[in-house]
């Protein structure tokens, strides 16, 4: 969303690489997924459509997420 963003992940010596690429998988896909729903640069997101909704003074109602 405009910004640096860096993911670390510390596990204990025991747990197998699959747990912890996993584990790196889901937060790349949840970034992504936010991204995708709230980037105010991306003329598709959610955000963005809100966004001109807002500009004509217009409503619409968003989910409990939003």
């Amino acid at each position: 969303m405009g910004s640096p963003c860096e993911i670390q992940i510390d596990l204990p010596g025991a747990v197998a690489a699959e747990t912890a690429e996993s584990a790196l998988t889901t937060a790349v896909g949840e970034v992504e997924r936010l991204e995708a729903r709230y980037s105010r640069y991306r003329d598709d997101s959610l955000l963005s459509h809100i966004n001109r909704i807002a500009a004509q003074a217009g409503e619409l109602e968003v989910d409990a997420e939003t």
